[in-house]
Formats: C-alpha cells, sequence, structure tokens
C-alpha cells in the first residue's frame, strides 16, 4: 500500500465527517478524539501536496486558558517531533510573560490549547494566556 498512514491523539474539532479538497490542501474536519483515545487518517498519494500537514487543533473550554501537551502525531509509524514542525517558534508566548515550549520530547507530544472556539486568541488579547502567534491553533508539519 502506498500512501500516508496517520495516526492522531488529542483533540481536533470541526464540523463532523467533511473531507474535501480545498486548492492544493485537503481538509478533513469533524474530527473529535475524547482525551486518552486515537484516531488514524489515511491519505492517498498526493493528497497532502508537498508532503505537508496542517492541523486546526485545540481542546474545547469555555473560556481562553493554559495548554495541555497532549497531540502527538505519528505518521507511518514514526511519532512527529519539534523538528517537524514549521509555522511555530521553539516556544510559546503567553501574555503574563510566561514561556513554554511547542513540544515535550518527554512525552512526545505538542501543547493544544484550552479555547472556546479557534477565534478567542483573536479576540481577547488581554487575557493571561492570549499567545503571541498569529494563529496558535494552526500546526503545519513537514513529512
Amino acid at each position: 500500500m502506498v500512501g500516508w498512514f496517520l495516526f492522531v491523539s488529542g483533540l481536533l474539532m470541526g464540523v463532523p465527517g467533511t473531507r474535501q479538497a480545498a486548492g492544493d490542501s485537503l481538509w478533513i474536519t469533524g474530527i473529535v478524539v475524547p482525551y486518552g483515545d486515537s484516531v488514524v487518517l489515511w491519505f492517498e498519494p498526493g493528497e497532502l501536496p508537498g508532503g505537508c500537514l496542517s492541523l486546526l487543533a485545540y481542546i474545547p473550554w469555555r473560556i481562553l486558558g493554559g495548554a495541555q501537551k497532549i497531540l502527538q502525531i505519528e505518521v507511518n509509524g514514526r511519532i512527529l517531533g519539534r523538528e517537524r514542525l514549521t509555522n511555530k517558534q521553539d516556544s510559546i508566548r503567553y501574555h503574563d510573560g510566561r514561556r513554554f515550549p511547542w513540544y515535550d520530547p518527554r512525552v512526545q507530544a505538542f501543547q493544544l490549547f484550552y479555547s472556546p472556539d479557534l477565534e478567542a486568541n483573536k479576540r481577547d488579547s488581554s487575557s493571561r494566556y492570549f499567545v503571541y502567534n498569529p494563529d496558535p491553533y494552526l500546526y503545519q508539519f513537514d513529512l
């Protein structure tokens, strides 16, 4: 079998059951992964243009909050580490000055933010949990 085998564990949100091509990107939305569970996705050759994987992800929460190291991504049997993340600096910087790494090699997982939606960080820049990043919910990986 030729293609990409993707294993994701963490929480991803969107419109249930949607899979569509948009320009040169493939969007799969509506994947909700309960804490401690995982999901497996299969991609055909050519579905991931340039070998780039992009995810929009957050932990559903009533207000903008902190983060947890729970997003683990495995492609073809290999867990993706920090070196594959292309759209983030090494650390997260909160409004109150605290810094944390995006990736923790001890648990082999990326931080996901507590948020009511994918826009809260853009709306609430006065929150102590506001993150200085153009899009803290977007994770892009070079495969």
